[in-house]
């Protein structure tokens, strides 16, 4: 069955005068259970890069130049951005593996576009205007950490 929209809920209390404490609460344990899914993907995903991924990468001395490393990072950011406060964390591991600059990148997108944004999106928003925004979205990103390595050499 279909979620309960915004447009239900706000028609339903239109009718009642009041909020139905249990649909309310049982659509948001709906939006939660369908949302866990990708919380839980990228926290398994991100650990593993952390746990086996950065010491292999330390110790065969791989560097990525900073214009292939900001793409890698913005997408990243996109499949694997759960909060901004995690994103600081994960920027923070990802700084001694990649230039700043697409740390920043990371850093900068995250909060903005990730799964779940999108996810939340799509229930709402014509896919015309999600595709519109997400490429301004990485566009401005992909820019913001040029004028950061700009301003940082």
């Amino acid at each position: 069955p279909q979620n309960l929209s915004y447009e239900e809920i706000v028609l339903e209390t239109t009718k009642t005068k009041h909020i139905d404490k249990k649909r309310l609460l049982v659509h948001m344990e709906r939006e939660f259970s369908q949302l866990l899914f990708y919380f839980s993907m990228a926290a398994t995903v991100l650990s593993i890069v952390q746990v086996y991924g950065k010491p292999w990468l330390l110790n065969a001395g791989l560097t990525l130049p900073e214009f292939t490393a900001i793409p890698i990072l913005l997408m990243l950011a996109f499949f694997f951005s759960v909060c901004s406060t995690s994103d600081a964390i994960i920027g923070k591991s990802l700084s001694t593996l990649f230039p700043i600059s697409s740390v920043m990148g990371f850093l900068i997108l995250g909060p903005m576009l990730d799964i779940k944004n999108v996810y939340i999106l799509k229930q709402y928003m014509p896919t015309s205007f999600i595709i519109r925004l997400s490429i301004t979205i990485a566009v401005m990103s992909y820019m913001a950490a040029l004028v950061f390595k700009f301003f940082l050499s």
